[in-house]
């Protein structure tokens, strides 16, 4: 997602995943994506504005809006994918 920050949302943003930070991916199986991928623990929901989710299951045209007050086990795939 390349939209939808400011300086000061990307500083905190940072300094927040700074603190997540794992050494092993945790999603499994474990997905084949381009080397240099930190992975962080999921400790917060991102509010995301997007115009639809393509026929891979990704996102089209996502904007950042906030993060919320949700619980990130309770925002399953299944509960909020396409």
């Amino acid at each position: 997602m390349g939209t939808g920050f400011d300086d000061t949302a990307l500083a905190l943003i940072r300094s927040h995943l700074d603190e997540m930070r794992a050494e092993e991916p945790l999603l499994e199986p474990h997905p084949e994506l381009p080397g240099g991928v930190v992975w962080v623990e999921p400790r917060l929901v991102a509010h995301v504005e997007y115009r639809e989710w393509t026929s891979d299951g990704r996102l089209r045209h996502p904007s950042f809006k906030g993060f919320g007050p949700e619980v990130p086990e309770e925002v399953t795939w299944e509960v909020e994918g396409p």
